[in-house]
């Protein structure tokens, strides 16, 4: 009697200890497995994207600084907008102009054959007319000397508009296929050294992004002597900046 009663708590243990093994199976195969299945895919992916990010880095490097990337495509537009907007291009060298205290002559621009985009500004136009009256009485010019539309003097003059067009030194085949650029000359005439430096300075703080390709300084009259203590420096920017195409 004792041993069969011995035998049946034998048996209910191994029964109990083979239930219990195989709710632990079960638990293991249906959450722990996928759970690993899981966190494997994910570093799996992480390692795709991290490969990503380091190949278009390298592919964007030239030597510049890196450009940490963000994800707010607000933030994005307002450093690359999806218009030209020649207008706010406008005002923010006229707002340069008022708080660097220097004058703005005359912006040239360069939209590499993209739409609403003038070639000249001119913020001297009324001295420019007024002084047009007294070249021709100085040298008048006869019926002959009327020149012709193919003649060279008039070729001449439209290659020197040409050479005067600003360009960047980045090449406009090497933008993305819906990235533009527009490139201007922006004329500037400063009392001190420390006004262009200011310039330059509010041009590479500004929200959009603007870059200067080249700035070229010389003194209005180089070729007569300097006697005015206070002679003011003439500049020439050339800034460059972008925007998308939708």
């Amino acid at each position: 009697m004792m041993d069969s009663i011995r035998e049946n708590k034998r048996a209910a243990f191994l029964l109990l200890g083979a239930l219990i093994a195989l709710i632990l199976a079960g638990v293991y195969y249906l959450y722990i497995v996928p759970l690993q299945d899981e966190n494997e895919a994910k570093r799996n992916a992480n390692a795709l994207i991290q490969a990503e990010i380091v190949a278009l880095q390298e592919q964007a490097g030239d030597g510049e600084e890196e450009v940490p990337l963000q994800d707010d495509p607000y933030e994005l537009m307002k450093k690359v907008p999806n218009q030209l907007e020649l207008d706010k291009i406008i005002r923010t060298i006229e707002e340069i102009e008022l708080i660097t205290q220097t004058k703005v002559g005359s912006v040239t621009f360069n939209g590499y054959e993209s739409e609403g985009v003038t070639g000249f500004v001119e913020e001297e136009e009324e001295e420019v007319v007024n002084e047009e009256p007294e070249e021709q009485a100085e040298d008048p010019v006869t019926d002959e000397e009327t020149p012709e539309p193919g003649d060279s003097s008039t070729e001449a003059r439209e290659e020197a508009a040409t050479e005067e067009t600003p360009i960047s030194t980045i090449s406009v085949a090497d933008l993305p296929l819906e990235l533009r650029m527009i490139t201007m000359t922006v004329d500037v005439t400063a009392e001190t050294e420390e006004q262009l430096v200011a310039i330059m300075k509010e041009i590479e703080n500004l929200e959009r992004v603007y870059r200067i390709d080249s700035l070229d300084t010389g003194l209005p009259g180089e070729e007569q002597i300097a006697t005015d203590a206070d002679e003011q420096i003439s500049a020439s920017l050339t800034i460059t900046t972008f925007y998308y195409l939708q």
